[in-house]
């Protein structure tokens, strides 16, 4: 067994390469380990949880077999994330290139949940493209406003909520509830927000890329540069006497508060930076932009006239912006799918629960139960009042505890004999005591039970 699974899979993820900063392989275990459990471990718990779940889980040789031998079809399809050149699908690996760039790795225990569904038949080459889409949209958003932290723990916790049999969807529905950067909040912070730094450069040239491809819709073509790109600061990091005197009493504002800013970076070859642009005056840099060759220069400063300053850096951070935000639509707004898209249901009788959304969290659970309980809990973490919720439902909340009643961690006691219509009551009875609004602050997940296949 060991020469034919698990020694491909050592060949295929070498840990002299990194994932993240760490090894290929322990990477590989750890997504694989998020995916199927829904929790990212520690580093150094990787190794444990992996044998302990081997060995839990697959004790007799049949099953222990059978999991290694889906251990290396996973493992394939992990080498095809981080080397997508070894994806079959030209389209797919052009996709999941975009991705790479933008340093996707958090989003890779749901990668290899789709992997495993379109691989099933689940889904269509198409409907996997886009909603690879739809994972760059939602990682875009949040690379530009510097929104960081949450994801590693986001993407395993959202792979059971997923409708693969209408996966873009479902996608969308999910991440647009899951911090999703709106598109008032892009308008807002961007123009003052600090992008550059020389660590992540590839990833703000490929979004400035995106959007001078943007600019060429509808010919057949567009530009690119004849060398590696890199970002050129209109106004300099390091500028010279002339730049000062040219800005005068402008010149402290723009250059403490926007020369890192998107509205002062430009798209350019290393060459031009070093050479003809570098840290001369705004006017020669003007007559390089009015005549480059790519259109996110010479379209915008064609026709302009003035000095580089706060004002001017600001209004081009907002055209820039415009061209973003059609380029990466809001989830929120796209395909008609929005946070008004749930519908608080009737009734939910028949239903399979899996889990709670509550703020910004997703808790995966396994009852219409666990869900009151969670909800209850989590309500007191955020200072709900247990004496208004017994007062409200004094049946399901009684005072004392009952043959049928389940002890509470602050002390009170919850009615144990919940249908699921039950739980939902009790659940909207703790948000209108939050004064929460049901589909926005707080909702139930759960799917319909699917029938079993013969």
């Amino acid at each position: 067994m060991f020469n034919q699974y698990w020694a491909k899979i050592d060949d295929l993820l070498s840990e002299d390469r990194k994932v993240a900063r760490i090894g290929e392989l322990t990477a590989f275990l750890r997504h694989y380990i998020a995916f199927r459990t829904g929790t990212v471990e520690r580093e150094d718990m990787i190794y444990i949880r992996f044998r302990d779940r081997m060995e839990v889980e697959f004790g007799s040789p049949e099953l222990f077999e059978q999991e290694l031998r889906t251990l290396y079809q996973f493992a394939v399809w992990y080498d095809r994330l981080i080397r997508p050149e070894r994806e079959p699908d030209t389209r797919i690996q052009a996709s999941l290139r975009r991705l790479n760039i933008l340093e996707s790795t958090t989003a890779y225990p749901l990668l290899l949940a789709t992997y495993e569904a379109y691989d099933k038949g689940k889904l269509s080459p198409e409907m996997f493209l886009e909603g690879l889409a739809i994972l760059e949209n939602y990682l875009v958003r949040r690379t530009l406003v510097g929104d960081s932290g949450y994801t590693n723990r986001m993407f395993p916790s959202i792979i059971k909520l997923v409708n693969f049999a209408l996966y873009p969807e479902s996608l969308r529905r999910i991440l647009a509830h899951r911090r999703s950067i709106p598109d008032n909040r892009l308008r807002l912070e961007l123009p003052n927000r600090p992008l550059y730094d020389r660590t992540k450069q590839e990833r703000l040239c490929f979004i400035f890329e995106e959007v001078e491809r943007y600019l060429w819709r509808g010919s057949d073509g567009f530009a690119r540069l004849n060398d590696r790109p890199t970002l050129e600061h209109i106004l300099p990091q390091n500028p010279s006497q002339e730049w000062k005197d040219e800005l005068g009493d402008a010149y402290d504002e723009a250059h403490s508060e926007y020369v890192d800013t998107i509205g002062n970076l430009t798209l350019v070859t290393q060459q031009l930076n070093s050479g003809k642009l570098s840290n001369y005056s705004f006017g020669r840099k003007l007559t390089v932009f009015q005549d480059h060759a790519l259109r996110i220069n010479a379209h915008y400063f064609r026709d302009f006239n003035g000095v580089w300053s706060a004002d001017s850096i600001r209004q081009r951070a907002d055209a820039l912006i415009d061209t973003i935000l059609t380029v990466w639509p809001s989830l929120g707004d796209s395909g008609g799918v929005d946070d008004d898209a749930y519908i608080p249901p009737v009734s939910v009788k028949g239903t399979k629960a899996l889990g709670l959304m509550f703020s910004d969290e997703t808790y995966l659970l396994k009852s219409w139960k666990e869900i009151a309980i969670k909800m209850y809990e989590v309500g007191v973490e955020y200072g709900m009042d247990p004496v208004a919720l017994h007062e409200a439902l004094p049946t399901y909340f009684p005072l004392e505890a009952g043959r049928y009643t389940t002890a509470l961690s602050n002390g009170y006691h919850m009615y144990s004999s919940l249908s699921a219509d039950d739980v939902l009551k009790v659940c909207r009875a703790i948000g209108d005591v939050m004064d929460l609004e049901e589909g926005k602050d707080w909702q139930p997940l759960f799917t319909h039970y699917e029938k079993p296949t013969a």
